[in-house]
């Protein structure tokens, strides 16, 4: 829960004025290294612990809030492993973290974990986003599948923020392959239902592919099933390999030298132009 309070002896710390969400001010005091934090920041505070996290800052382009760490999948390159856990709070620290927000944000960014896990509470979150934040573009990463549900995608499309976009991946232009990264089987399937009906009732939508050992060698091909299926999607991106998480663990059979000849056939800057010149 989004709060605030006192960390106590002041000696050798730097002091920071902050309110909460109902309006009130306290003094927080905090040690040099967090002089980063300025005016217009929000932070979490945890009273039992006495410790904060640091959700937003003012200052900075990229601003990302995590929905969750629930999933639905298991992708061999998760940088953001899930875990099965109760963790609902967020969302409420979320709602409560929104009004302190400057509205004159330029991007804000929802990530997980799967953020529809909870669809209903958090599609109430980006209507508070509508509400608080209309000029600011909302953009929620997102596997897709729960979009294969007519029920979300309308109730998606009910939000109404003029500048939302579902940010999804898809990996290859085969089911198995898709499945395999994801760890999930059907899951190609219910991606693509989803991006039609989201494409269907006019919202937009990124596909994003990492690239890897497992997609970098058929990106050619995957991009050209996009150009030829897909060519309605609002935009495409080739992103890099975060190596954390399950990446690491699973770096035998991800991991491309990207000065190899064979990274560099299938590079980013000699696939792209080709595989993505009609969309």
């Amino acid at each position: 829960m989004l709060d605030i309070g006192f960390f106590g002896d002041t000696t050798g710390l730097h002091a920071r004025f902050v309110r909460s969400p109902f309006g009130d001010a306290r003094l927080v005091a905090v040690p040099p290294k967090y002089d980063y934090l300025a005016d217009g920041d929000v932070i979490g505070f945890d009273h039992a612990s006495r410790k904060f996290r640091t959700l937003y800052r003012r200052s900075s382009a990229h601003n990302s809030l995590l929905v969750t760490e629930r999933c639905n999948h298991y992708c061999l390159m998760c940088s953001q492993p899930p875990k099965d856990v109760d963790d609902r709070w967020i969302l409420s620290e979320i709602k409560e973290s929104l009004p302190l927000i400057d509205r004159a944000t330029r991007a804000l960014t929802f990530t997980g974990g799967e953020t529809l896990s909870d669809w209903e509470d958090f599609t109430g979150v980006l209507k508070e986003c509508r509400d608080r934040l209309p000029a600011t573009a909302i953009q929620v990463l997102t596997n897709g599948r729960a979009f294969s549900d007519s029920r979300i995608v309308d109730a998606w499309k009910n939000i109404g923020h003029p500048n939302l976009m579902a940010a999804i991946p898809v990996y290859a232009s085969v089911d198995h392959v898709h499945d395999n990264v994801v760890q999930a089987k059907g899951a190609f399937d219910e991606t693509i239902l989803g991006i039609l009906k989201l494409k269907d009732r006019g919202q937009r939508v990124e596909i994003r592919v990492v690239l890897h050992a497992l997609t970098a060698p058929i990106i050619e091909d995957t991009g050209r099933w996009i150009a030829r299926n897909l060519p309605f999607v609002d935009h495409v991106a080739l992103m890099g390999l975060e190596n954390t998480g399950f990446a690491i663990a699973n770096d035998a059979i991800l991991w491309m030298d990207p000065i190899s000849s064979e990274a560099m056939r299938y590079s980013t800057w000699a696939a792209a132009p080709a595989a993505f010149a009609r969309i």
